[in-house]
């Protein structure tokens, strides 16, 4: 059974011009070269040429070049006479990920949600946004340019830290933002998909549809009992189960389960969200009176349609009332479920003229005469 809840989320958006850097899972060869530095904790560019790229030679200016090109990504820092490793490069080879710098125009889109890991939930080149994302039919708004305390308040907030991006898919770093400018907000559908064992998230905007892991989102059994209340059933969180009045046992369907309605729920730490109609919710009787009447229901629809002596009948009624043994035992249920008391209710319910009424009757007399 899963849980579909869903709503919109209003993110703020910026133009920005940005140094970052992505995660890029193409690049082993620099991954291995940074656990190469790791290993000896300093490297020179001799060791770089003759024990990493395996040249003779160890001035080869290949080795040179290599270490300047990990200088200007910023993974090694300068030694007394030899190089090692940044903190970050040491962060990359400790999560075995390499990230790449990239420097240009950027678009990012902001939510305080609490689904997401932070702030930014997307960073995307201005030049490769999909035509479909871009607002159609509308008069562009002009761009707010952000500066003074509110940009320091944003480079705080967005740079030096690792960044899990769900539009994107992948980790970034922004290690500075140069320039931002204020876009129109944008509007995301957010739809969660809330299981007992793991819980997926779709985020959609045009054409443009992502799956990632929630962050934070409500636990699964807090929301089925608050669906379950709205709709008028308590829930057992120690059974699992809605818990099912004798006013809804029409509802109930075969397999101890029951279908509950759309609903709105307003979670104090998460915001309001829509609830779809949830499907094949497991449900108990909230009592032995409604457990008495639920075994009673499934008895006379097992044997109103056919001849039954009363042995056939007590078979029938072990039969359910064993469903119900773990809530409330059989007892009970067999002494109330009696057949001569079925028979004068049936009476009462259908009339003596009635034909299964007297097919009932008479395997009942039938019986009794048999054993005289």
């Amino acid at each position: 059974m899963d849980i579909k809840i869903n709503k919109k989320i209003d993110c703020e958006v910026y133009s920005t011009i940005l140094d970052v850097k992505f995660a890029n899972e193409k690049r082993t060869d620099i991954l291995a070269f940074l656990m190469f530095v790791n290993e000896r904790n300093e490297v020179s560019t001799k060791d770089v040429n003759m024990d990493f790229l395996m040249q003779k030679d160890g001035n080869h200016p290949y080795g040179k070049r290599y270490v300047e090109l990990m200088i200007g990504y910023g993974f090694l820092e300068y030694g007394r006479d030899s190089f090692r490793l940044s903190e970050q490069a040491a962060e990359m080879v400790e999560d075995k990920e390499v990230m790449l710098p990239e420097r240009g125009n950027y678009r990012i889109s902001v939510s305080d949600d609490p689904i997401f890991n932070h702030l930014v939930i997307s960073i995307i080149d201005e030049d490769k946004i999909p035509k479909n994302i871009k607002e159609k039919g509308k008069k562009p708004e002009m761009p707010i340019k952000v500066s003074g305390n509110e940009l320091v308040s944003i480079r705080e907030s967005w740079e030096k830290e690792m960044l899990y991006l769900p539009l994107n898919e992948k980790k970034a770093i922004i290690d500075s933002v140069e320039a931002c400018e204020k876009l129109p907000n944008e509007t995301y559908d957010l739809t969660v998909t809330l299981s007992e064992k793991e819980s997926v998230a779709n985020i959609k905007r045009g054409d443009v549809s992502i799956i990632f892991a929630p962050q934070s989102i409500p636990k699964f059994d807090f929301v089925i009992s608050e669906i379950a209340k709205k709709a008028g059933m308590p829930y057992s969180e120690k059974e699992k189960c809605v818990m099912v009045n004798r006013s809804g046992l029409k509802n109930i369907r075969e397999g101890f389960l029951i279908d509950l309605p759309s609903t709105e729920i307003e979670f104090s730490e998460f915001g309001k969200y829509n609830i779809l109609p949830t499907k094949n919710v497991p449900c108990m009787p909230d009592s032995e009176s409604t457990a008495i009447e639920w075994v009673r229901n499934l008895v006379n629809k097992n044997v109103e349609s056919r001849y039954t002596t009363e042995e056939q009948f007590n078979e029938v009624v072990m039969k359910e009332a064993s469903k119900m043994e773990r809530w409330y035992g059989t007892d009970n249920i067999m002494k109330d479920i009696d057949y001569q008391l079925f028979l004068k209710s049936l009476k009462g319910r259908m009339g003596t003229k009635d034909e299964v009424y007297w097919h009932l009757v008479a395997t009942n007399d039938l019986s009794q005469g048999g054993s005289t």
